[in-house]
């Protein structure tokens, strides 16, 4: 795990930076998978509020109370949600209902529009509205120009992830 070789090196730790960590149907649904994190967490040291947990929202739920009891045992630890690629189908709307989430990461396909199309931008900023009425921190996702980066920031949109703003790194401790 992506998880266990970047807490091997403590320039990671160094970072201050939160790890955002996407996890599969599959490993949600694993009633295993909240204790092999808290046995990284205890093993490493590491703090669970330096932790992100994406649920996709690409995948379907087929355990709907699965995906509860993880998200429950994880915010219990200290781990902080966020639903990722946010308004990509049919279920974002169902994770606000259901899961307590400190992020979500808005589609980047609509993001990368909202320069090119006033649809977009306007979907993108009312999805901004909805999040921080819920009191859900909003990243926007394919962030890879000023003019993007600027639309976002006068929509209230504080986090970001795309070319813009940095160029993806490789994890330390990873053939570095």
């Amino acid at each position: 795990m992506v998880l266990n070789m970047s807490y091997r090196n403590q320039r990671a730790r160094d970072l201050g930076r939160a790890f955002f960590i996407n996890f599969s149907m599959r490993e949600l649904e694993n009633r295993e998978t909240p204790r092999f994190m808290a046995d990284l967490f205890n093993r490493y040291g590491i703090r669970p509020e330096e932790i992100v947990a994406e649920i996709t929202e690409r995948e379907a739920v087929l355990d709907i109370n699965a995906v509860q009891a993880f998200a429950k045992e994880l915010t219990d630890l200290g781990v902080r949600l966020a639903v990722d690629d946010f308004g990509s189908g049919f279920s974002s709307f169902i994770y606000l209902r259901y899961f307590d989430c400190y992020f979500a990461k808005i589609e980047g396909s609509l993001v990368r529009e909202i320069t090119r199309s006033g649809r977009s931008r306007m979907i993108v900023e009312n999805m901004a509205k909805l999040l921080q009425k819920l009191s859900i921190e909003v990243v926007a996702e394919f962030v890879e120009n000023r003019q993007t980066a600027e639309i976002l920031r006068r929509a209230g949109v504080r986090y970001g992830q795309g070319y813009y703003l940095g160029m993806p790194v490789r994890c330390p401790g990873n053939g570095d």
